[in-house]
């Protein structure tokens, strides 16, 4: 696995709900369609994101957590943050809170700071994208407007440049779908009206004939 293969890892929990979010959110990142004047040397995508259930990561750029009350449980999860903070800027550490509050899902490596030359220890706050709704569907409708904030903080530019991007872009989409919709309808409201005509005259003959 080598240094610029993957531009993020996904760290998560295996339990129902990490899983379909880190799924989710594995796709909305390598999809993402990224500005023409954010793209570096012409890439019109982020890049590959590592996403395993088996392996602890060799290396990558950046690591996005999922966060659920589960998490902290995960030695896994606390392994690969480890690793990662051993190579990296620990400021690449991104979190993405499914359930939960902060103060129960965020791992303590997550929302502390240790140092080792003197044994303190500081709060820090992690820079997140919170997620958490009523159930599952609700979670992953909010991952559709919320994995923005992580791909603005992969490109390194600002999340509110970013999204109002991304919103005159789905504004832009609804309305070429809603033109097509139109264009639609309104050849099949023509055709109703030809076919009327032809009922119409259709009858109008066959009155004619029951006279003669």
């Amino acid at each position: 696995m080598t240094e610029d293969r993957y531009i993020a890892f996904i760290s998560y929990r295996h339990k129902k709900l990490d899983a379909a979010v880190a799924k989710r959110l594995h796709r909305l990142l390598e999809h993402y369609r990224v500005p023409v004047r954010l793209r570096k040397n012409g890439e019109k995508r982020l890049g590959k994101v590592f996403r395993d259930e088996d392996e602890l990561p060799i290396s990558s750029d950046l690591n996005s957590d999922i966060c659920t009350p589960e998490t902290p449980k995960s030695m896994w999860v606390r392994r690969e943050i480890e690793y990662f903070r051993e190579h990296h800027d620990g400021s690449h550490i991104l979190a993405v809170l499914a359930d939960g509050t902060p103060e129960e899902s965020f791992p303590d490596l997550l929302t502390h700071q240790y140092n080792s030359d003197d044994g303190s220890v500081r709060e820090v706050e992690p820079l997140a994208a919170n997620i958490s709704g009523d159930n599952a569907a609700a979670v992953l409708r909010k991952l559709q407007n919320e994995f923005i904030r992580l791909a603005a903080a992969i490109l390194g530019c600002p999340y509110d440049a970013l999204w109002q991007r991304e919103r005159r872009y789905r504004q832009q989409r609804i309305s070429v779908v809603l033109g097509g919709t139109a264009v639609i309808a309104a050849a099949f409201a023509g055709m109703l009206v030809k076919k009327n005509a032809d009922i119409e005259e259709q009858y109008r003959r066959s009155q004619e004939n029951e006279s003669y």
